[in-house]
């Protein structure tokens, strides 16, 4: 009896295993056979807690999951296959192809974590969004100094880092601009680039470029709520643009520097191409609707981007067919005017495109600007003044320059606000953002560049006068022994009537924005330029020889000339918008000690000084009939505003 209710037992079983077999699709059998590893596991589990803690449905998510798990079950069985009928055990008897299984696996990993990133891109911002002001502080953590920083565009969130060096890491926070305090410590990424981070705009994800053996690339995407890992991408090397609106991102291949598009959805990353041709790079225009600019080898588009259910379109809308001078399909430009032009840098200047009407502008900046441009804002940019570390703002709108008059420090370094509009400020332990900057008077690019020209002219007259040794330059040192006198331009006698009325009437009222020089044929000066003259014996305070100038706001640059018949101490004072051009000391005697000149409160170098024999005091005299012809050598026009004093007490020109 025991035997025959063993065997009904037996037979049950067996009829019970193969019911449930029976119920299984094949490509469910073949991945119980041949379950994918651990790591897809451990994803899956990660995607569902995320998605629980998120209410976040996981129905679509689940087809492109069983799609792709029936490609690879189906896909790398070796020259077999499997039916309904078949058992569990009988499938793992199989030959199944290893190669095909693990690059299936690994496609099934990516698409569970690029999932996660979906999640995550779907959710308000983690922080609500802020204004910044003027300044609002960043409270570091103790034992740490940001190294870079990283801010969302629409959430008051913002990522820090630390460099620790390679082998140990970079350290990435993410941190709560409002409440001043870090959300989490997100984990630590060895070999990580921190000045390429990248964080969406509502400031739940932050990517990072790392290094991934023998030159390899990789993006690691990062939970700044958690620090946890979502999702590794390997082959490229950062986010160019985040198109959350669509569950996508564009990123930037490692090897052949061209663009792909990353659907977070489905897991497929595609190579970005317009009619046939790969793009270089993208910049979001708008995200509602999705509208971005994508740049190839032949020119740059107007894109928008659209989903439709497992795929995402994009489609054409204007085409711009650039100089190929002033283009480079290699450097994306800066968004500006909220999406409706963009600007390109080139070696020596820059490019704005209207993208409504096509238009191109071109902006010359060289030699007075770095092309290294920033977003300050909509409408300006911060700009860095050629060979110095100063920065000044430029308006794209009217093409002027202004000094940044930030009182609040006058050391440390001023940067862009990365990932939104604004700036930065590092001084010792110390940092700080904003996005409103105390700035001076606007100056067109236009005169600054005529200025400046000025300048080098008289650099250059500095140098011929040097080399016939006919003045001695300020700073160096003159010798006992006699000098050659100076000989005037143009030989006309010292101490003659200069040139012709008419001659003078020729430089004065010339209408040119910049006018030819008579001194050795030196040429481009400012045509409204004002020479203005200061002479003294001595100065009235007999102790410190003191004269104090103050350079008054004008419109139009001055060049003026000290002359003291003693040794004096001049010290002049520029204030807010001062057009000083450079200076001319004008002494009694060859061997007599220079008088030292202080200038405070200076926009650039006025370094142009100058030693001239002779002082002057009296208009009505030979010397300054003399002095007059110099002057119009240097400038094309006489002196325009004469000043002395026996004993000199303040004065005050440009005014």
């Amino acid at each position: 009896m025991f035997r025959h209710l063993g065997f009904g037992l037996l037979i049950a079983l067996l009829i019970y295993g193969w019911s449930v077999d029976a119920q299984l699709s094949v490509s469910e059998k073949i991945g119980i056979a041949f379950p994918p590893p651990p790591e897809v596991a451990i994803a899956r589990q990660n995607l569902e807690s995320l998605a629980q803690a998120t209410k976040t449905s996981l129905v679509e998510f689940n087809k492109a999951n069983s799609e792709k798990l029936k490609y690879r079950s189906l896909n790398c069985l070796i020259n077999m296959s499997a039916d309904r009928f078949d058992s569990i055990s009988k499938i793992k008897k199989l030959p199944i192809n290893a190669h095909c299984l693990a690059t299936m696996d690994k496609e099934l990993q990516q698409l569970v974590e690029m999932q996660q990133v979906a999640i995550r891109l779907s959710q308000p911002p983690l922080r609500p969004q802020i204004q910044l002001g003027q300044k609002t502080d960043i409270h570091q953590p103790i034992d740490w100094m940001t190294a870079t920083a990283t801010f969302a565009s629409k959430s008051g969130v913002a990522v820090l880092s630390s460099e620790r060096g390679f082998t140990e890491g970079s350290a990435l926070i993410s941190y709560d601009i409002k409440e001043n305090h870090t959300i989490a410590k997100l984990e630590l990424i060895r070999g990580a680039d921190v000045n390429k981070i990248s964080l969406s705009p509502n400031g739940r994800v932050a990517t990072v470029t790392a290094g991934k053996g023998f030159g390899g690339k990789e993006v690691i995407f990062l939970d700044t709520e958690t620090g946890n890992i979502l999702c590794r991408l390997e082959e490229m090397i950062g986010v160019q643009t985040w198109l959350p609106e669509i569950s996508a991102a564009i990123l930037k291949h490692n090897v052949n520097s061209t663009i792909s598009i990353a659907d977070f959805n489905t897991g497929k990353i595609t190579p970005y191409q317009l009619d046939s041709e790969v793009q270089r790079w993208a910049v979001s225009l708008s995200d509602s609707p999705s509208h971005m600019l994508v740049g190839g080898d032949k020119g740059f588009y107007i894109v928008k981007n659209t989903r439709k259910k497992n795929t995402i379109e994009s489609a054409i809308l204007k085409s711009f067919d650039p100089k190929s001078q002033q283009y480079n399909a290699y450097d994306s430009p800066l968004s500006m005017m909220g999406g409706k032009a963009v600007i390109f840098t080139r070696d020596n200047f820059l490019v704005q495109y209207d993208l409504g009407d096509g238009k191109e502008t071109r902006i010359e900046t060289y030699p007075f600007l770095d092309n290294n441009f920033k977003k300050l804002d909509e409408e300006r940019l911060l700009a860095k003044v050629r060979n110095s570390d100063e920065l000044k703002v430029f308006n794209i709108t009217d093409q002027t320059l202004s000094s940044i008059n930030d009182a609040t420090s006058k050391t440390g370094s001023i940067s862009e606000l990365v990932g939104r509009n604004g700036f930065m400020r590092k001084e010792y332990d110390q940092f700080w953002i904003g996005e409103e900057l105390a700035l001076g008077e606007p100056v067109a690019l236009k005169t600054l560049f005529a200025e400046m020209q000025a300048e080098a002219t008289l650099k250059q007259m500095e140098e011929k006068i040097k080399d016939q040794k006919e003045i001695g330059i300020f700073g160096i040192p003159i010798f006992d022994e006699p000098q050659p006198k100076l000989e005037m331009p143009m030989a006309v006698a010292s101490g003659t009537e200069s040139t012709s009325k008419a001659e003078i009437q020729k430089h004065t009222s010339s209408s040119v924005p910049l006018i030819k020089s008579t001194y050795f044929g030196i040429p481009l000066m400012p045509a409204n330029v004002k020479v203005e003259f200061i002479g003294v014996n001595d100065a009235a305070n007999t102790v410190s020889h003191e004269i104090p100038v103050m350079v008054e706001k004008s419109e139009r640059p001055i060049i003026l000339i000290l002359s003291s018949c003693h040794t004096v101490n001049w010290k002049l004072t520029k204030k807010t918008g001062s057009r000083l051009l450079a200076i001319f000391q004008q002494i009694s005697y060859v061997g007599q000690p220079f008088s030292s000149i202080q200038i405070n409160n200076s926009d650039y170098s006025t370094s142009q000084m100058m030693r001239l024999s002779g002082c002057v005091i009296k208009k009505d005299t030979p010397e300054y009939r003399a002095l007059n012809q110099e002057a119009i050598g240097w400038a094309g026009k006489s002196i325009e505003k004469f000043q002395s004093a026996n004993a000199g007490i303040v004065f005050s020109v440009g005014n």
